[in-house]
């Protein structure tokens, strides 16, 4: 890792940031928030003095450490360490992602959100976790420009409560990360979405884990592949609904996601055995 410089790449020309130059020894020693480009102006791999985290509001972005790239989705919440280079990049010119970054001068304060070996720790956030982080980076900025007696308090005090939020949440995360809850929560994903016809890929993004990973999930806890299931889940839904009056079959075989509802009363009638149009109410 040490063939790479340490180097803090800054945004372009007009980005809001914020350096702490007037006390560089300081608990926080740098700031920044709004879109980029990553696609137009990717950030070099390099290791960066200080703790970052850095929190995809919206968007997608890629993150290189060192030679691997992973895809963060809105919500994702990096914390990496100094000794772990890394940079961004985007998958084509045009690619945005709305993005917040504090960069501290000690590490998390607390063991649970603490990146390991590696330097580096991921988190996804959703709903009100992802705007308390929002509301939390706008108060750091607000102290920033007040820059009074009191800043260096409340900023350890901000410092305090984001790092006790996410510590929070990934204690949670680590309770719900068994290969049984794993699959609940596929499940759920499953039912709620039947109109999903590529279940794969898709809840394998939901998860973030491999297609591997999750239909070995699967096999291991339900004995059957998430094609399987997913298939079975959408024969249910479908049934449900030509239940139902006044649905046709075309209609249902729109909703469950079929371009073609010839595609949709084959699928039917090799599950069910008899056709869509005997399961409708007479």
């Amino acid at each position: 890792m040490s063939n790479y410089p340490r180097a803090l790449y800054q945004p372009p020309a007009g980005r809001p940031r914020w350096t702490n130059d007037r006390s560089p020894s300081g608990e926080l020693q740098y700031l920044s928030w709004g879109w980029r480009s990553f696609g137009r102006h990717p950030v070099p791999v390099s290791c960066h003095t200080g703790w970052t985290y850095q929190f995809v509001v919206l968007g997608r972005a890629t993150l290189n450490v060192a030679e691997s790239h992973q895809s963060l989705r809105s919500g994702s919440l990096v914390i990496i360490g100094p000794s772990c280079p890394y940079g961004w990049s985007g998958n084509v010119a045009g690619d945005r992602c709305r993005i917040f970054n504090w960069i501290w001068r000690d590490p998390p304060l607390f063991e649970a959100i603490r990146p390991d070996s590696d330097g580096l720790g991921i988190l996804h956030l959703s709903g009100e976790v992802a705007r308390n982080v929002e509301e939390l980076h706008q108060e750091t900025r607000t102290e920033i420009r007040l820059s009074n007696e009191e800043t260096p308090l409340s900023i350890h005090a901000l410092r305090i409560r984001l790092d006790a939020l996410l510590s929070r949440i990934r204690r949670r995360t680590d309770r719900n990360s068994t290969p049984k809850a794993k699959v609940k929560y596929a499940l759920a994903w499953l039912k709620k979405h039947p109109e999903e016809l590529r279940p794969v890929s898709a809840l394998s993004d939901y998860l973030q884990v491999s297609q591997a990973t999750l239909n070995r999930l699967f096999r291991g806890e339900m004995k059957q592949s998430v094609l399987k299931i997913a298939y079975a889940m959408r024969m249910e839904r479908a049934r449900t609904l030509l239940n139902r009056s006044g649905s046709t079959v075309k209609e249902v075989a729109f909703k469950l996601g079929y371009s073609h509802s010839n595609d949709f009363s084959r699928a039917y009638a090799r599950f069910w055995k008899h056709s869509a149009s005997r399961s409708m109410p007479d």
